[in-house]
């Protein structure tokens, strides 16, 4: 559904989405990896991405409360603590990527909230907040600090 957002509208045509992300006309697709979701470190042709978000109570992308397959994203005034100190996405581990067209999102876990992001990110982890800015977390990060970034209404 970003898409159209990095300009990849052409791309966001071809996929169909009344079907499952891997069915045989979306895993095409596969190959056609937007730049803005391939990693600096994978081959030439790699059709994976880290670049993540948090679903799960108290996180901007909670789960539907329907059965919605396409949920409406977070609007501004869905994130209560701010857009600047909430985190929007996130790179995950090295071993926590996923073919970029498969809609898999990070399971936040709040007794482990550092636990698929730490790993292979030993210079800092990459997110982007919600006001667009991209910024590097220490890899020091309190993990209490960094699970209160990614709650978008706990009042921290």
């Amino acid at each position: 559904m970003i898409l159209p957002y990095l300009e990849e509208g052409v791309l966001f045509g071809k996929y169909n989405r009344r079907e499952a992300w891997d069915s045989e006309g979306n895993h095409e697709l596969l190959k056609y990896i937007p730049q803005n979701l391939a990693q600096v470190e994978d081959a030439e042709g790699g059709s994976e991405t880290r670049l993540r978000v948090f679903t799960g109570k108290g996180t901007p992308f909670e789960p539907p409360i329907a059965d919605d397959v396409y949920p409406r994203g977070p609007t501004r005034k869905d994130i209560v603590d701010g857009v600047s100190r909430t985190i929007m996405i996130v790179r995950a581990s090295k071993d926590h990527a996923v073919p970029w067209t498969e809609p898999r999102d990070i399971e936040f876990d709040e007794a482990n909230p550092l636990a698929e992001v730490v790993e292979g990110n030993e210079g800092g982890i990459p997110v982007v907040m919600f006001d667009g800015r991209a910024t590097i977390l220490s890899p020091d990060i309190d993990p209490q600090v960094f699970k209160s970034m990614v709650l978008k209404d706990d009042g921290q």
